[in-house]
């Protein structure tokens, strides 16, 4: 009997992950994959002409952190000459919708 709470809370948290995790699979297919493609791929035209990283490579996903995904998010990027090549969604999300993003960045590496 005292092993229900610990189990009621672990499914309590996969539910909750996974519950963000869908969300923010949605958010990426409306805002993303224009440019990140639907797999994170970067195989689109816009991804090929702003040579964009495939982030369903491991290699690509560990050189980032989740803050600067955040930042990314948030601020947009821009390139080496200063060309704005991402644009800012500060504005468009809220906070529990960035990290919603975040983690579905994060499962788009293949294997995970």
């Amino acid at each position: 009997m005292k092993k229900l709470p610990h189990l009621l809370t672990a499914l309590f948290l996969i539910c909750s992950f996974s519950t963000a995790l869908a969300s923010g699979e949605a958010l990426f297919q409306q805002n993303c994959k224009k440019c990140h493609g639907p797999a994170g791929k970067a195989d689109t035209p816009m991804g090929k002409v702003l040579k964009m990283r495939d982030f369903s490579i491991p290699a690509n996903q560990a050189d980032v952190t989740d803050e600067s995904i955040r930042d990314s998010i948030v601020n947009g990027r821009t390139n080496e000459k200063g060309r704005k090549v991402m644009l800012a969604f500060g504005d468009k999300f809220s906070a529990e919708e960035i990290e919603q993003l975040v983690q579905y960045f994060r499962s788009l590496q293949e294997g995970s």
